[in-house]
């Protein structure tokens, strides 16, 4: 893969192995600064394995990964995080006992100490206005000040999301950010990703194609832990092989 300046992300020879489960298997693919990159795949494919990987969540066995322009691999998930990597989750990591605010406003100030966070944060008007103005971009203005264990599971996942984006994160990456959603909720989040991320490093797991190939600039297609396809909507679309793998109805994510 060549390496260039335009790249934000470089993903080069990764391999994650459990056991004698190859969970991603010898994977190389670049990210472009401003693009948004879809992962599909069936399930068992290695997608929110290979999230795992370029967070820091896992280390990966062999391989490099690159993020703007420093090998990172070695990295703990902790650093990777400070550098400009901001992710979601399949399962919320949200503070139940905190308010939107609270939840946000530690995301914003995630480059410190927790137990310095709130220390004055009441006098932080600044900071408190840049976090009301992004719960009013997700519609959560109303609830601003309610306890994130007391809203329905789709809030939490929007609020998720403004985390995400108000960490001032280079990379934005989203693990399923509307799963377990109706319909109409699903494609109310989706929309919203689409307008927020604008001009931003995304690379968003979904199950659901058509959300992907409305969201993503190219797609990248996961099977057995190898990259079986990987270009634009319109390529994945009229690919024999991807539509081999998706015969038989759509799939769960892994």
């Amino acid at each position: 893969m060549e390496k260039t300046a335009e790249n934000i992300l470089e993903i080069e020879g990764v391999k994650k192995h459990f056991g004698g489960i190859k969970a991603v298997n010898d994977v190389s693919f670049a990210v472009k600064y401003g693009e948004h990159l879809g992962v599909i795949g069936p399930n068992g494919a290695g997608k929110t394995t290979l999230f795992n990987l370029i967070a820091g969540t896992f280390p990966n066995d062999e391989g490099s990964i690159i993020f703007a322009g420093e090998n990172i691999a070695r990295k703990p998930a902790r650093k990777r995080a400070l550098a400009g990597i901001s992710r979601t989750f399949q399962t919320s990591k949200l503070f139940l006992n905190l308010s939107v605010l609270e939840n946000l406003f530690l995301a914003l100030n995630k480059n410190q100490q927790t137990f310095k966070i709130f220390s004055s944060w009441e006098q932080d008007k600044a900071k408190i206005e840049d976090c009301y103005n992004m719960a009013k971009q997700l519609g959560l203005e109303d609830i601003f000040e309610v306890q994130v264990g007391e809203l329905p599971h789709g809030k939490k996942r929007l609020l998720e999301i403004g985390q995400v984006l108000i960490s001032g994160a280079k990379l934005i990456m989203l693990d399923e950010p509307a799963a377990g959603l109706p319909e109409n909720e699903r494609v109310k989040i989706s929309q919203l990703v689409k307008e927020l991320t604008e001009g931003l490093s995304l690379i968003m797991i979904d199950h659901d194609m058509d959300i992907i190939f409305d969201l993503a600039d190219r797609v990248l297609v996961m099977d057995q832990g190898k990259i079986l396809a990987l270009g634009t909507p319109a390529e994945i679309r009229d690919n024999s092989e991807v539509q081999r793998i998706y015969v038989g109805g759509e799939q769960d994510d892994n």
